[in-house]
């Protein structure tokens, strides 16, 4: 996949949803306060899995951060395709594509 042209807030990607979605929603939630502060604009793709997403939407929605939040995500690749990176692979990522 090519690098993707500097335009637009930063799109990440994350898919929890299965064995450790726990965690990974843990992680992301904890990342918000630091996002808000960082400067970055940013815009979130997540999801959740099904029985996390009521709470952790609405905790989204509080946030005040640009994005979406879903239970399962059908079609993956549209995902992708807005995507600067995924929650696998967001360190990598940044330096990629262009967004430091």
């Amino acid at each position: 996949i090519p690098p993707k042209p500097r335009q637009g807030p930063l799109t990440i990607l994350i898919t929890g949803g299965s064995q450790g979605s726990r965690t990974l929603n843990q992680a992301a939630e904890a990342s918000w306060p630091l996002w808000k502060t960082s400067g970055q604009q940013v815009r979130f793709i997540h999801q959740t899995g099904v029985v996390p997403y009521e709470d952790l939407a609405a905790k989204f929605r509080a946030s005040g951060l640009e994005g979406e939040v879903h239970p399962f995500i059908q079609d993956m690749p549209a995902v992708f395709a807005q995507a600067a990176c995924s929650s696998r692979q967001f360190e990598n990522s940044l330096g990629t594509t262009g967004y430091t």
